[in-house]
């Protein structure tokens, strides 16, 4: 399938700051302001604004694998150290089905072909005051070696924090 026929088929929603298309999958309680939990299914491309940018939550959220290519997820740690991570199906290339980003960790992530299935789950819900986005040069500051990475998954002039209930 292309991606615009993977979008469709899915009803997924261009994802505001971040970059990407999702949709919401669960979230409890469902009309919940402070939920217990929340996933959604998300896709990555290939295209200009297919990436995921930089950006940190509040808490600590698990990526799961699902469809397309394999995604590569980059995570800026706490400290000045990062990693690569690559999810997908192929074990024996080191690739996992899922990874938990720790709460405070600066992380993006893009496709390693045309597109990219995955999904997220956070406990306590995703709330748009657990989001912040990535100031370049603080990000270039910390991490002078995943400057490469930085400068091609953020978006210059976009917001820092999303809108309530974004």
């Amino acid at each position: 399938m292309e991606a615009d026929e993977v979008t469709a088929h899915l009803g997924l929603e261009p994802l505001p700051v971040e970059g990407g298309w999702f949709r919401q999958v669960w979230r409890s309680p469902p009309d919940a302001e402070r939920p217990a939990g929340t996933a959604i299914v998300a896709m990555f491309t290939d295209q200009p604004d297919g990436f995921s940018q930089f950006h940190r939550l509040d808490r600590d959220e698990l990526w799961h694998a699902y469809l397309g290519d394999p995604l590569e997820l980059i995570l800026l740690e706490p400290g000045g150290t990062s990693r690569h991570v690559v999810l997908g199906p192929d074990l024996a290339a080191g690739h996992v089905p899922v990874q938990v980003v720790p709460a405070g960790t600066w992380m993006a992530a893009r496709t390693t072909g045309r597109w990219s299935v995955t999904g997220a789950t956070l406990a306590p819900g995703f709330t748009s005051d657990c989001y912040e986005g990535a100031d370049v040069a603080e990000l270039l500051a910390d991490w002078p070696t995943e400057a490469d990475a930085i400068r091609a998954l953020t978006r210059p002039g976009s917001p820092r924090r999303l809108p309530p209930n974004g």
